[in-house]
């Protein structure tokens, strides 16, 4: 499986199929196993790759911290925006 350029889903080249990861509450799609040595600076677990109300960012899947560009912010209405 690969993931879909520009969505957050997984395409199958061989069965031709598709995979949507399941969002958390805070509309948050874990979609890779994990980012490499990059390690949350909260509880030190990794992060993983993830697409976060849209937009690509990384994910603890532990204390549930993001790290992602400055421009993307959970607002208070629940939901992620680009400034």
């Amino acid at each position: 499986m690969v993931l879909a350029r520009d969505r957050d889903y997984f395409f199958c080249e061989f069965c031709r199929s598709f995979h949507l990861p399941k969002a958390s509450s805070d509309r948050i799609h874990v979609l890779d196993e994990s980012a490499g040595d990059v390690k949350c600076s909260v509880c030190r677990s990794p992060l993983y790759q993830a697409s976060i109300g849209g937009h690509r960012g990384l994910h603890c899947q532990k204390c549930g911290g993001v790290l992602h560009k400055r421009q993307v912010i959970f607002a208070p209405d629940g939901l992620w925006k680009v400034y």
